[in-house]
């Protein structure tokens, strides 16, 4: 059998893909949206990216509830300056917009094993193209990518064009590889080293499998330029944003550096990474029975490429990274779906059986050991499965949301105001941070907004008691709640709340 891939598109191979994409792009974006419009976002940060990528200038000016000023202080992203030109181009909202940009990128993630299937494990026939469909929607909807999915964000855009860019490496497509190469380093100031710690593993492994580095030219200049770039990507953020909020600083090493880590901390980390993310380990362990079994090294590359991102969590200041709890453990999606583009290098350099449909079965086995523990995952959206996935909010619903908080939020008449990071999320040129509950810093407020299911409703609720705010109003056919001491009836709708709590 010819190892050479398959390209031509079939009517049954058409559908398919129609299939794979629609399905999880869809889904999705109905959990995005049910996120900030039934729930309400949660700590502000999907707010902050959504306007991030709306209608946004060169600078990706962020929004007065993230700080103002540049976006790329946090992240030197940009990949994200050709993503916010089209919304200029579509008849969306922010939020829908947004929406429908995490439900593309989640969608591609199963467009990738769909075509690595089809062309590669030449899963062409009929029943074949439904076996490739269904493994590509489980791979679209992992554990992982649940995981992520519950603080909508934008890091997956980094798994998502590194996964098409080592497609486009294997199966010799220059300029897939090329794109989506120059649109991973863009998405993050880590990108780089990601990307490099990928490559260089990979050709550590091609030398033990016995490539002669001669023979690997072309990987080791992409890791040249790629850890170059990370090197140029940090060095210009500081520079540029002395005063930033750099990820690296904040989030990961702390002042003084890793004060506070201890042995008994790192324990106590690695024992909660196998009890409540086994959606990340247990797919790691079968990576490695697969090179055990197969005797190569080539199953495992990713997750060898990733332990010092894992080490970085390990010894984090941020409880969230330690625990890598939501997007944070982003690039594992790569190392995920590696086993399945592994095997067809493997097949070149080791002579090994060409993949077809017991490597695709081995590769759905791993897909399937993310969905343990998917109830254990962090969860402080209470998004709820599956209807989170099915039943999204209308569109009646969500204008009518969008109109009756920027009325409240701008008829002067609320005094001083605190919100929920729900209604940070949907107004986050309204409000700065200490106008949220999260960051209140003190004085009595006359008027709480939030969203009556919120990951905040209880603070607020107590928020407005401790206040004496004896007016208690709901917008209705909406999640939003108004807690003030001024005489607001009448104003956006509101009514009163007789079921307040």
């Amino acid at each position: 059998m010819s190892d050479r891939p398959v390209t031509r598109l079939n009517p049954a191979v058409a559908v398919g893909l129609a299939l794979v994409f629609a399905i999880p792009c869809a889904a999705f974006a109905i959990l995005c949206l049910r996120h900030f419009y039934i729930l309400g976002g949660f700590w502000g940060d999907s707010g902050s990216i959504a306007a991030v990528l709306w209608h946004n200038d060169l600078t990706l000016r962020a929004p007065l509830v993230h700080g103002g000023g540049s976006f790329l202080s946090t992240h030197t992203s940009l990949t994200l300056l050709p993503i916010t030109w089209v919304s200029w181009a579509v008849p969306l909202t922010r939020v829908q917009f947004f929406a429908a940009f995490t439900g593309v990128i989640h969608a591609l993630l199963a467009v990738a094993v769909y075509w690595v299937l089809v062309s590669c494990y030449r899963m062409r026939g009929r029943f074949a193209v439904a076996a490739a469909a269904v493994v590509a929607l489980m791979f679209g909807f992992n554990g992982l990518a649940i995981a992520i999915a519950r603080n909508p964000h934008y890091e997956l855009l980094f798994s998502v064009t590194a996964i098409f860019f080592l497609i486009g490496l294997i199966l010799d497509r220059p300029v897939t590889m090329m794109v989506c190469f120059i649109a991973c380093l863009g998405t993050r100031e880590d990108s780089g080293f990601h990307l490099f710690g990928f490559l260089a593993v990979l050709a550590a492994i091609e030398r033990w499998h016995g490539v002669p580095l001669a023979a690997q030219r072309r990987v080791l200049i992409l890791a040249a330029i790629a850890l170059l770039s990370g090197l140029v990507s940090v060095l210009a953020q500081r520079l540029a944003f002395a005063d930033g909020g750099h990820s690296l600083g904040g989030v990961y090493i702390g002042d003084p550096p890793f004060a506070g880590i201890t042995t008994a901390l790192l324990l106590e980390r690695l024992a909660f990474w196998y009890l409540y993310r086994p959606y990340l380990v247990l797919p790691a362990v079968g990576a490695a029975i697969w090179a055990v079994r197969s005797r190569s090294l080539y199953p495992i590359a990713g997750y060898l490429a990733f332990v010092p991102w894992a080490v970085l969590h390990l010894f984090a200041k941020s409880e969230l990274a330690g625990t890598l709890s939501n997007y944070y453990p982003f690039p594992f999606i790569v190392a995920a779906f590696w086993p399945l583009l592994g095997a067809v290098l493997s097949r070149r350099r080791l002579g090994t059986a060409a993949p077809g449909p017991r490597t695709a079965a081995a590769f759905a086995l791993l897909t399937l050991s993310s969905f343990i523990g998917i109830d254990r995952q962090h969860n402080p959206g209470r998004l709820d499965l599956p209807e989170s996935f099915l039943e999204a909010p209308s569109r009646d619903l969500q204008h009518h949301t969008d109109q009756a908080l920027a009325l409240i939020a701008g008829s002067g008449a609320l005094g001083q105001v605190a919100v929920d990071a729900g209604t940070a999320s949907l107004l986050p040129d309204q409000y700065s941070p200490s106008q949220t509950i999260t960051l209140w810093p003190g004085p009595v407020p006359d008027t709480v907004i939030y969203f009556v299911r919120g990951f905040e409703a209880e603070r607020a609720i107590a928020m407005a008691r401790d206040a004496g705010l004896d007016r208690h109003f709901a917008v209705p056919a909406t999640a939003i709640r108004v807690a003030t001491n001024r005489p607001l009836d009448g104003l956006a709708g509101l009514v009163r709340d007789a079921d307040w709590r």
